[in-house]
């Protein structure tokens, strides 16, 4: 099967995708691509329509939640949805496949339909689970690629004054990132249209599009080998498969169903491992990388560790302001079977993570495609654990009307067997364990996440103390353990 990229020249039905994609670019600037017919898709995007293929029936969609107090007028809410679908094209885009291969096509702006709900006539204390029942509820309907905007606005009406607003995308146009740049937009169009004022935004340079076709340009065969010379480097000899130990037997193929549980650090702790990178020089990434393949190595007995992180992939400056799917995987690889110390691990997990952000913009998909691993439905390829340190922020825009404030964003997918994302605000550390719910039960979880916090005390406690013999198992397992044998 060709490479979505590979197309031929001389195949009429291919002549406006060739002229796309060999055009004279500038090879470090993003510029519009002419002729938007059929486009190809960008190497983030085939992984997620690949996804899509395999399991059609399970939602791959990212589910940000508004806070809206004030007297909200639907009209300018539905004038600042349709001036973002018309502003954004990457959210009237849709999918199809042409000759095997898929491609996206960039159809005309059309009107979003809302979808409101009322609970003024709900009675207070079922307020809450009602209300997340239908965030579950509207975040697990499929989108249909080939025909869908790739945006669901739902309006949860409160109190004459109060909503819930959902804006609910399909990964195939929007990550993290993306739900931040929606919500921003939303907050300052509102307050314009609200005021009969026109859009203060400045007109988009260039649309997802362009960076899909400019990023498969920019992919030459001398940028391609620079990258890929590491990373085959790197991951020579990798062990396909981390085998934590799992609560069902293991499906032949994953099912992408999330479940989470989240704690948060206390405030002595969040100081003293502060207080720690700081004494080694390291972020709090690599320190919590670092503890994190403490666990899974103890867990597991696999000293060669194979750990995933994410970039947000948009250095450049024509994709801040894009709503788009940029974010591209790393494995980060560190081998820690001789059982050192704390502190000599922390030496090796920089020197890692400088290797792999050094290389960042190497394609994952395109690495997996190059390697080639052993592959099976029933788990990821090259690391099936990943982590992530997420900065939180509070997002709120007070208007004269309205107050717009962001709660965050979540999904109900989890490609990976367990992916845990720290975030830290203010002070308070949250640990948030996703895992597979086909693999792994909420008291495994639950248990994973004590035993964490018991590791990362026994690291501030003692650092110089070998990976091999860090406490994570509290008094009160140890006392049950012993009496129970």
């Amino acid at each position: 099967m060709n490479h979505p990229g590979d197309i031929k020249k001389d195949d009429p039905a291919n002549q406006d995708e060739s002229h796309i994609l060999n055009e004279h670019y500038d090879i470090n600037r993003i510029i519009p691509a002419s002729g938007k017919k059929l486009l190809p898709l960008s190497f983030a995007q085939q992984r997620i329509w690949l996804q899509e293929q395999l399991l059609p029936e399970t939602p791959n969609n990212i589910c940000g939640t508004v806070l809206i107090k004030g007297n909200v007028k639907i009209d300018a809410l539905q004038r600042v949805l349709d001036t973002i679908v018309e502003r954004h094209e990457i959210l009237r885009t849709t999918y199809s496949v042409v000759k095997g291969e898929p491609f996206q096509t960039v159809n005309p702006p059309r009107p979003v339909m809302i979808i409101h709900n009322d609970l003024r006539n709900c009675p207070e204390d079922e307020r809450d689970l009602v209300i997340r029942h239908y965030i579950d509820d509207e975040s697990g309907k499929l989108f249909d690629l080939s025909r869908d905007l790739m945006l669901r606005p739902v309006l949860i009406r409160l109190t004459d004054t109060e909503y819930v607003f959902l804006i609910i995308m399909h990964y195939i146009s929007a990550d993290n990132s993306s739900i931040k740049i929606f919500f921003k937009e939303l907050s300052v169009l509102y307050g314009s249209f609200d005021e009969d004022r026109p859009s203060p935004l400045n007109t988009l340079p260039v649309q997802y599009a362009d960076f899909a076709c400019w990023k498969r340009r920019r992919m030459s065969d001398d940028v391609l080998q620079s990258m890929l010379s590491y990373w085959q480097k790197h991951l020579e000899g990798s062990p396909s498969l981390l085998e934590l130990p799992a609560c069902k037997p293991r499906p032949s193929v994953q099912n992408l169903k999330a479940a989470g549980h989240t704690v948060v650090l206390p405030a002595d702790l969040v100081t003293s491992l502060k207080y720690l990178c700081e004494q080694e020089c390291v972020s709090m990434f690599v320190m919590l990388m670092a503890a994190f393949k403490t666990l899974l190595f103890r867990y597991t007995g696999q000293g060669d560790l194979c750990v995933g992180t994410f970039t947000a992939n948009r250095e450049w400056p024509e994709t801040k302001g894009l709503i788009g799917f940029f974010v591209n995987a790393l494995v980060l690889r560190t081998d820690i079977s001789d059982g050192p110390g704390f502190r000599t691990l922390l030496k090796r997990e920089i020197e890692v993570a400088r290797g792999a952000f050094a290389h960042y913009d190497m394609p994952f998909e395109k690495l997996v495609e190059v390697l080639n691993p052993q592959r099976d439905t029933g788990h990821t390829p090259l690391f099936q654990v990943a982590m992530v340190l997420e900065e939180s922020e509070t997002m709120a825009y007070e208007l004269p009307a309205v107050k717009f404030q962001l709660l965050g964003s979540e999904t109900s997918v989890s490609l990976y067997d367990l992916l845990l994302v720290a975030s830290d605000s203010e002070g308070e550390m949250r640990l948030s364990f996703i895992y597979r719910d086909d693999i792994f039960d909420a008291t495994t979880i639950q248990n994973m996440a004590g035993n964490f916090r018991t590791l990362l005390q026994g690291i501030v406690s003692d650092p110089d103390d070998s990976v091999l013999t860090l406490p994570i198992l509290s008094g009160a397992e140890m006392e049950k353990i012993i009496v129970e044998w």
